[in-house]
């Protein structure tokens, strides 16, 4: 009996020669359950975008509450500086009131690459793979409970310690009594609701954040609000996150007064049914003045209502400051066009875009790109001008003006008489001396009604830009730390006199405001003053290796 035959193999073909022979005939390989298993936890998703795709299920099943409840379980041996325990994620319940599930479809939704239909039209699930592999890339036990319209409720668990074990794709079945503790449960996860789906999952083994944080980031901006905004803010969702509503975010802050739209609305591009964007520049709202807007720019890629991608800029412009605020909404249906743009397993957007689809946008965004270019650098070189109209001395005098009206709101101590005490002055001048301070310069302000001397210290680099105090005879004393950078290379090294000039009417604002400060601001401004200490220093550090 040759191999094939033992093997229980019959040849479909036979060749014969006075070579070799060759056989060949059809095997059913069934995957290595727990090798596979293991393989598929690590897909690459985080624990955010596996939540949402468990969400998705719930959406597709006509949800129109979602509830996300984090529960928590103490770290046994762990403490917290403040000697708590520390705690860490126990479960994650998704419960919904979607149209629920029979027997069929529940086998199917929890099987590994399911053949539950989904329209691509309006769904947004895709591949079958979402719920497992979601579900298991944070645990190791998915249980699912259903009740669909026939008002029978069914459990679902998957455990992957019984699938490696044992070394196969086993599941448990059940069917729950109306007066089982599971029917009780699944009441109160879905508010009564007749029908939906609670997901469970328990040892959870992939989840580092502390449930506090964990819950607050799925809340975050980032994740939920922007994922489902355009659901949300429709009305035809809700989602909680224990206990708390989740409100929508729009990153084009479309119903904004202060947001430039480039188009009026949405605008469909020709040769798609359902491709549209809409276009609008940001950075003048009042929200997003002194954010890191470089980052906030580039196309967000809405699929079926829901986002895929977000402040995607190649391959359509590189990302740069003169960009910033400029944002393209892209909107489409999956059935049209998920192959064209790539959509993965998580349904995040790949960088497989297709050429024909990247040139029919380019058409058609890139004009308002230039346009939104041109009008913002002619805005900005209007800004300049007009701050240096008239000439330095006439900007200047401005200043004075600004300083002045600051300086009235200021409650800083009534003046004191002037001093004739030659001994006060000498003692005082011992005292600088002392400190390893010497005046340098003395400048009467008649605008502000008080006398600046500024004085020179020796703090070490890494020490404040200045220190600021009121005088024995009233007049304002400004300590300039000779060490720092930003005071040795932007004002006593520095050889341009209008810019010195600048830098030194910034360093008397600083100090009046110092001065006005109440006790209770003390520290907070302490603080702002070492961060800003240390910013410059960094600044003219890397200025002066240039």
């Amino acid at each position: 009996m040759d191999m094939q035959q033992e093997a229980g193999r019959t040849p479909t073909s036979k060749i014969t020669s006075t070579k070799a022979v060759r056989t060949k005939s059809k095997v059913r390989l069934i995957p290595n359950a727990a090798k596979m298993v293991e393989s598929l936890r690590d897909t690459g998703y985080n624990p955010y975008v596996a939540i949402q795709d468990i969400i998705d299920n719930s959406i597709d099943a006509d949800a129109t509450k979602i509830s996300i409840k984090i529960e928590s379980k103490n770290v046994p041996g762990e403490y917290s500086s403040a000697g708590k325990p520390k705690k860490r994620v126990n479960r994650i319940i998704i419960a919904d009131n979607g149209t629920g599930m029979n027997e069929e479809t529940l086998l199917e939704a929890v099987r590994y690459g399911s053949d539950t239909d989904h329209d691509c039209a309006v769904d947004l699930g895709k591949y079958g793979m979402g719920l497992n592999t979601a579900a298991t890339s944070m645990a190791k036990k998915l249980s699912v409970f259903t009740r669909d319209r026939s008002k029978k409720l069914l459990a679902a668990v998957c455990d992957l310690d019984d699938i490696v074990a044992q070394n196969e794709w086993i599941y448990d079945i059940e069917d729950c009594s109306d007066d089982s503790e599971m029917c009780d449960a699944f009441n109160k996860h879905t508010n009564g609701s007749d029908t939906g789906t609670v997901v469970v999952l328990s040892n959870i083994d992939r989840v580092s954040q502390d449930p506090r944080t964990f819950a607050n980031t799925l809340k975050s901006i980032k994740f939920l609000p922007r994922t489902y905004r355009h659901l949300l803010s429709s009305g035809k969702l809700k989602i909680f996150v224990n206990k708390t509503s989740i409100k929508a975010h729009d990153p084009l802050f479309w119903d904004h007064k202060d947001t430039n739209r480039w188009t009026p609305g949405w605008v469909s591009i020709p040769g798609y049914e359902s491709l549209q964007y809409r276009i609008v520049n940001v950075r003048d709202i009042p929200e997003m003045i002194g954010k890191r807007l470089t980052t906030y720019q580039g196309l967000c890629w809405i699929r079926n209502e829901r986002e895929i991608g977000y402040n995607k800029t190649d391959p359509f412009w590189n990302r740069f400051p003169d960009h910033r605020g400029f944002i393209v909404e892209i909107k489409f249906s999956g059935d049209e066009l998920d192959q064209a743009v790539g959509v993965n397993i998580q349904k995040q957007l790949t960088d497989n875009l297709d050429q024909a689809l990247i040139d029919n946008i380019k058409n058609e965004i890139l004009p308002f790109h230039k346009r939104n270019l041109t009008f913002y650098k002619a805005k900005e070189r209007e800004k300049k001008k007009s701050s240096i109209e008239g000439g330095l001395e006439e900007a200047l005098e401005g200043y004075a003006g600004k300083v002045k009206a600051i300086s009235k709101s200021l409650h800083l101590p009534p003046k004191a008489p002037k001093s004739t005490n030659a001994a006060a002055n000498n003692k005082s001048q011992a005292a600088q001396k002392k400190n390893g301070t010497h005046s340098i310069k003395q400048i009467k302000t008649s605008h502000i009604g008080r006398k600046f001397i500024i004085n020179i210290a020796h703090w070490t680099s890494h020490g404040p830009m200045y220190d600021a105090k009121l005088g024995d005879n009233d007049e304002i004393l400004v300590f300039i730390n000779e060490d720092h950078p930003a005071m040795a290379g932007g004002l006593l090294g520095n050889e341009v006199e209008s810019q010195r000039l600048l830098f030194l009417h910034f360093i008397f604002a600083c100090a009046l405001s110092e001065l006005q400060l109440s006790d209770d601001y003390q520290d907070a401004h302490n603080k702002f003053k070492d961060i800003a200490s240390s910013n410059a220093r960094e600044l003219f550090e890397k200025i002066n290796t240039i």
